[in-house]
């Protein structure tokens, strides 16, 4: 009985990951091939398409982590080119996320960006990600 537990999480595991794989790539084509304007339209309507015809699959945790490993391992380090990516990953398994976008004055008085994933107005964070110091500038 544990075994086949053990499969069913290993097997869960190993669909978000080539999901992630899958969406990581193409997104990042996409913003560097379209604007920024066009980036972000692209990214809503796929998000939208699968929010339609998809049902929640999976814990919200594991996919983000995952999806998160998954970006470090492609080099990616852009958090809005990675929120990016989950928006789309996560309605994949029928999680309607928000991308939160904000701003924040250095030390040295420099204005500093950060995204992050939102879902029902929390934010999905990993354990050295402070938000507090933002302000939230957009939503997608």
């Amino acid at each position: 009985m544990k075994f086949i537990k053990f499969i069913k999480i290993m097997l869960k595991r190993c669909i978000v990951s080539i999901v992630s794989f899958l969406i990581i790539l193409p997104t990042s084509l996409i913003f560097h091939t379209t604007s920024f304007e066009s980036t972000i339209k692209i990214a809503k309507k796929i998000s939208i398409f699968f929010l339609k015809i998809l049902k929640k699959r999976f814990d919200l945790v594991n996919i983000f982590f995952i999806s998160r490993k998954i970006n470090r391992m492609l080099g990616i380090k852009s958090c809005f080119k990675i929120c990016l990516s989950q928006k789309i990953i996560f309605s994949i398994f029928g999680y309607d996320v928000k991308i939160v976008s904000g701003v924040k004055k250095n030390e040295d008085h420099a204005l500093d960006g950060h995204a992050w994933i939102s879902y029902n107005s929390k934010p999905i964070l990993e354990d050295n990600e402070i938000i507090e110091q933002y302000l939230e500038s957009f939503t997608i």
